[in-house]
């Protein structure tokens, strides 16, 4: 019988992030930077294949058309053509908005939340600010993958992406529906704190028509001045809390979760999927209710995906990417260019300029996903301008590599479910028909030729009977004695019943607290496991030492997803 190939899926992925394209020229300095990235994505993806290319916003600087096209020019061109099969998933950031559509602050600023869902149900203006972003998207389409759907495919700036080949799935999330922030503020303030008194300072502003104010002029003035600061300073909280609801980014979770009414179920019945969320902004900048509110999307997608990849804050270098095993993987990215601050007060635009030096910060990351294993692995490449290189992110004091594997809890409880619902034959002939293709049973094992499998869910394998054991092995004339366990049965670490915290805690690397395959679980049972092996082969006596000296014992401590494979 031939034998079944499971090789683990695995896919490459390219990210990088706030990139803030300006309109200016490329200077030379600044096309041998791009120019090395080429390269070194070339050699990367020589090494092995670049699956996906995901760009997690800020694109453009201003959300200008030639922002956009000098990106398309000289980066993404230039890039798909050392990638000719890759693809490409990408979304928008609060730098790709193009702010110069006529727009109606008031209706924002009277919605309440209920309102607010209607408006983006029934309303598509907000479409407008992303008309630039969207339109380069559509010039690109080449590089998108040839399946993508609505309502991704409409505008690319929220929906889904079934990689069904590679189970991937991606949830795409808009975080830059009002990054109106400036603008919005200032009609606020002036609509509703200027306005008022704007009649009266017209009114001394015509008596005095280039004459001297008299006194009670001059008191009126300063008495209309006093009256707007207290107006602002007394209503300070309704002003800060009107620029920060409608003005920094939010999420309008409650109009995704409309719009993609079908996630819950895809979610559910897509489990064997690596899923990545891809978001702009990070989860701090959203509202605090959608960041704890077990219904909300964002909580469910925390419980469900794999990863989540943002970008928007410009980490540093250093950063140090941590896991919640609880949650979902939450990774940061980086700046792909820093552009450099003019505090010049004469310059209108502020972000306005690149500069060799700030490109010292830049960075992009390769996730390298085994999808089957359900881990990630990052390995971030910085820019280093005096060697004019991309390198691998390298320091004494921080690992250049961070190695992740995400213990989905909603997994771990359906296998181990699937698990308790099969006898411990079963599930063994189903192991061992998986690895060989050809079981026989026998007592409490399953033979295979000259080798024994044994079940064993006990760390400390007291349960294991040595004279039954020594029986089966001399009456088949065993060779090796292979011993299965599988993560969430190893009932004295893990308790009598099912816990997943119990296990997170097993599944963790001495060196730091990044979760990895099997981590301090794998240590404490072969630790075990080689202590019995010394207890059962001392116990032998003399005249039973020749009929075991050729006989070998083996631990094969099985992860949760490869029982998913064989159930």
């Amino acid at each position: 019988m031939k034998l079944i190939n499971r090789k683990d899926i695995k896919q490459r992925i390219l990210w990088f992030s706030d990139i803030h394209f300006l309109e200016d020229e490329v200077e030379d300095y600044l096309q041998i930077f791009f120019d090395k990235f080429f390269d070194a994505c070339k050699e990367i993806n020589d090494a092995q294949k670049i699956d996906y290319v995901i760009i997690s916003g800020d694109i453009s600087n201003k959300g200008k058309k030639v922002e956009f096209d000098n990106f398309s020019k000289y980066i993404l061109t230039p890039l798909f053509k050392k990638l000719k099969n890759s693809k490409l998933i990408l979304i928008s950031g609060n730098h790709d908005l193009t702010i110069d559509a006529e727009f109606d602050y008031n209706k924002i600023l009277s919605l309440d939340k209920n309102d607010k869902k209607k408006f983006y149900l029934n309303d598509v203006d907000y479409t407008k600010f992303f008309k630039n972003y969207t339109s380069f998207c559509n010039k690109n389409l080449k590089y998108f993958p040839k399946n993508i759907e609505a309502p991704y495919k409409e505008h690319f700036l929220y929906g889904l992406h079934k990689d069904d080949e590679n189970k991937l799935l991606f949830v795409l999330l808009n975080s830059a529906w009002l990054s109106l922030s400036v603008k919005l503020l200032e009609h606020f303030l002036n609509e509703i704190y200027i306005s008022p008194f704007s009649i009266q300072f017209n009114n001394i502003k015509q008596k005095f028509n280039g004459k001297t104010l008299d006194i009670d002029d001059i008191n009126q003035l300063h008495n209309l001045v006093k009256d707007v600061k207290e107006e602002l300073t007394k209503n300070a909280y309704e002003i800060s809390s009107k620029s920060i609801e409608y003005g920094t980014q939010e999420l309008f979770l409650d109009f995704l979760f409309d719009s993609l009414d079908n996630l819950q179920d895809l979610l559910n019945n897509h489990n064997s999927y690596y899923i990545l969320t891809i978001m702009h902004h990070p989860e701090n900048h959203l509202k605090w209710n959608d960041r704890i509110n077990p219904d909300s999307l964002f909580s469910l997608l925390k419980r469900n995906s794999d990863v989540i990849l943002s970008s928007h804050e410009h980490i540093p270098e250093k950063y140090i990417q941590s896991h919640n095993a609880k949650e979902a993987l939450h990774l940061k990215s980086g700046p792909f260019i820093e552009l450099e601050f003019n505090n010049n007060p004469t310059i209108k635009n502020k972000f306005d300029k690149y500069s060799e030096s700030k490109l010292n910060s830049s960075a992009f990351s390769i996730l390298d996903i085994n999808v089957t294993k359900k881990n990630i692995n990052e390995c971030k490449y910085v820019y280093k301008t005096v060697d004019k290189i991309w390198d691998k992110f390298d320091s004494k004091l921080f690992t250049k590599e961070y190695k992740f594997i995400n213990l989905r809890h909603l997994d771990l409880e359906r296998v181990y479910n699937k698990i308790k619902s099969v006898d411990n034959h079963s599930l063994l002939c189903k192991i061992t028909n998986y690895r060989l293709t050809k079981i026989e049973v026998n007592i409490d094992a399953y033979k295979f030729k000259n080798e024994l499998y044994v079940f064993n869910n006990d760390s400390d394998f007291s349960r294991v009977n040595f004279d039954i054991l020594k029986n089966a092995i001399k009456s088949n004339k065993i060779k090796k004695v292979l011993f299965v366990s599988i993560d969430v049965l190893v009932d004295n670490l893990m308790g009598s019943t099912f816990d997943p915290d119990k296990l997170n805690s097993f599944y963790k690397n001495e060196d730091n607290d990044q979760n990895i395959p099997l981590g301090y679980l794998k240590k404490d049972l072969f630790k075990k496991f080689n202590n019995f092996r010394s207890i059962f082969f001392n116990k032998l006596e003399c005249k039973e030492l020749q009929d075991f000296s050729s006989v070998s014992f083996a631990l094969i401590l099985l992860p949760y997803w490869e029982i998913d494979r064989v159930l």
